[in-house]
């Protein structure tokens, strides 16, 4: 039986490194970012619903601002900023804008990030509804 594994992450339960069967399978199925669920009413590509920057786009297209918390609670992934850049490098508009915040120790800054300008189409909806359907675990 093989252990779960996390996109971008060694397989669960393993204290010992991968085996290069595994690396390869690794950098085949899950390191490929490019790969396409379909393309936008803007022509951008969408990444596939069950990814972490899948996740983050479907709350963006949502949501009017997304945190990293609210990222982490959707996504169980504290690494927005680097899904966040990804889907910059694919085209997205993605704004950032610092908010003054506090926390029980001190006063903080932390970002909000908010899709720019784009067309809401069918396919955004279509992508959104896939985005709902694999976080309650129908796609893979």
């Amino acid at each position: 039986m093989t252990a779960p594994t996390h996109e971008n992450a060694r397989p669960l339960g393993r204290a010992d490194r991968a085996l290069s069967s595994n690396v390869s399978r690794i950098h085949a199925e899950i390191v490929p970012h490019t790969a396409a669920w379909g393309v936008s009413s803007d022509g951008l590509i969408f990444p596939r619903p069950w990814t972490c920057a899948g996740q983050l786009l479907g709350q963006l297209l949502v949501e009017k601002g997304v945190t990293h918390r609210s990222f982490d609670g959707r996504a169980d992934s504290m690494r927005g900023a680097v899904y966040v850049k990804r889907l910059r490098d694919a085209g997205w508009p993605i704004d950032t804008e610092l908010v003054a915040g506090s926390n029980r120790f001190e006063k903080v800054r932390y970002g909000i990030y908010r899709l720019g300008d784009i067309t809401i189409g069918t396919a955004e909806e279509e992508f959104v509804a896939a985005c709902g359907l694999s976080r309650e675990g129908v796609l893979p």
